[in-house]
């Protein structure tokens, strides 16, 4: 799915794994990554 994006999604909450994983494949292809913390809702974006 990185691969064919622009912007990656994703709900983390830093625990290692898929996700932290996907985020940074997707940090390493250049992507702009928009992260939503599952215990506060709070977005954090980066370019």
């Amino acid at each position: 799915m990185v691969d064919h994006a622009d912007t990656l999604i994703a709900v983390y909450g830093g625990g290692a794994g898929g996700t932290k994983n996907t985020l940074e494949y997707a940090q390493r292809r250049g992507l702009q990554i928009v992260t939503i913390s599952p215990e506060t809702g709070e977005i954090q974006t980066q370019n």
